[in-house]
C-alpha cells in the first residue's frame, strides 16, 4: 500500500526540505514518535473497528485518513523550497551509483537491520508474554503502551545530546550497542516480566533515537537534488525488511534444528518422544501411539513450536 516506501521517502524528503541539519534528527524523531504511538493506538482500536465494521470498514477508514494526509499537505504543510542544481529524474546507472556509494551503503544496511531486528522482536515477543509469561494476548497493549512511553525518557535525552554536542557518532554507536545488548538480554531471559519489560524499554529508547538518526544522515550524505533518490533507496531497505524477517522467523520456528527466540522444538525421531518433550503437546494425542496413527509422510517428523525457557 506504500509502493514499497515510496511514501515514506517522499515525506522524509520533504521533512528534510523543510528543517535546518541542527534540528533535523528531532523533526525525525517527532515523525518516528508519531508511527511508533499510531502503531500502539492501533493495538487498542484494532479489534474495536474490526468487530463493529469489519474489515471492509478498516479499509474505508485508512481511505479516509489518506484524503485527510491530503489536504493537510496542501492547506497546512508549508511550501517545499525552490530547488537548484537541475532535475531530480535519473537513469538507472545513477541510482545504481546512489545505492553503491560506500557513503550511503552502511545507512541503507543499517536501516534494514534495524527493521530486521524490530520486526523479528514483535514476531516473538507476543509469544513470550502469553506462553512464559501468562499474559493474555488481549492485554498486551497495556504491555506495549507502557514500554513506548517509559522509552522516550532514553530517546529524547538521546536526541537532545546529539543535537547539543559535538559526539553524535559516540551516541550513535553507543545507541547500536545497547540494541544489541537489549535483544541479548530478551534473547537470555523472557521467563521474567519485568526482565522482559526492562530489556523491550532498553530496546524501543535506541530503536527510537537511530530511526530518526539514519535519515538524519542520510540527507546530510546525500544533499540537494540527490537526497530525494538516496531517500527512495533508503526507504525500500527499511519496508524490504519486514519481509525477510518474517521468513526468517518462519524458517526458525519450522526448519529443522532451528531454535531460539522463535522458540521451535528441535525434530525428534520418535513422534511420541517429540510429543514428550513438547510443551504444547494437545492431550487428546496419544504420545506413544504407532507411526501408522499419524499421516503418511509425517512419521518421525512431528513438531510442536512453543517458547520454553531453556
Amino acid at each position: 500500500m506504500q509502493g514499497a516506501g515510496a511514501v515514506s521517502a517522499a515525506v522524509t524528503a520533504l521533512l528534510a526540505d523543510l528543517t535546518r541539519a541542527e534540528v533535523r534528527t528531532r523533526a525525525m524523531a517527532v515523525v518516528g514518535v508519531s508511527i511508533g504511538l499510531s502503531f500502539v493506538v492501533a493495538l487498542v482500536l484494532g479489534p474495536v473497528l474490526g468487530g463493529a465494521i469489519g474489515v471492509p470498514g478498516i479499509f474505508l477508514v485508512m481511505l479516509a485518513m489518506a484524503l485527510s494526509g491530503i489536504a493537510l499537505l496542501v492547506f497546512a504543510v508549508p511550501a517545499e523550497p525552490e530547488r537548484t542544481g537541475g532535475a531530480e529524474s535519473r537513469p538507472l546507472s545513477a541510482l545504481l551509483e546512489l545505492l553503491l556509494r560506500p557513503g550511503l551503503r552502511p545507512l541503507y544496511a543499517g536501516v534494514f537491520a534495524l527493521h530486521f531486528i524490530m520486526t523479528a522482536t514483535f514476531l516473538s515477543v507476543p509469544q513470550a508474554l502469553a506462553t512464559d509469561l501468562g499474559l493474555a494476548p488481549a492485554g498486551h497493549w497495556k504491555v506495549y503502551l507502557g514500554v513506548f512511553v517509559a522509552s522516550l525518557a532514553g530517546t529524547i535525552p538521546l536526541i537532545l545530546a546529539t543535537e547539543r554536542s559535538t559526539r553524535g557518532r559516540a551516541l550513535f554507536i553507543g545507541a547500536v550497542l545497547l540494541a544489541g545488548g537489549a535483544q541479548a538480554l530478551l534473547g537470555f531471559d523472557h521467563g521474567h516480566l519485568w526482565w522482559v519489560l526492562g530489556a523491550m524499554t532498553l530496546f524501543f529508547a535506541t530503536f527510537n533515537y537511530l530511526e530518526a538518526r539514519l535519515p538524519a544522515l542520510l540527507t546530510v550524505a546525500a544533499p540537494g537534488t540527490e537526497r530525494g533518490a538516496a531517500l527512495g533507496i533508503f526507504a525500500t531497505a527499511q519496508f524490504l525488511a519486514p519481509s525477510w524477517a518474517g521468513r526468517s522467523v518462519a524458517c526458525c520456528s519450522v526448519g529443522s534444528g532451528c531454535t531460539g527466540s522463535s522458540g521451535a522444538a528441535r525434530p525428534s525421531r520418535s513422534p511420541g518422544r517429540a510429543l514428550q518433550h513438547s510443551a504444547a503437546a494437545p492431550s487428546n494425542i496419544d504420545a506413544d501411539a504407532p507411526d501408522s496413527q499419524f499421516p503418511p509422510g509425517r512419521s518421525g517428523t512431528v513438531k510442536f513450536h512453543s517458547f520454553t525457557r531453556g
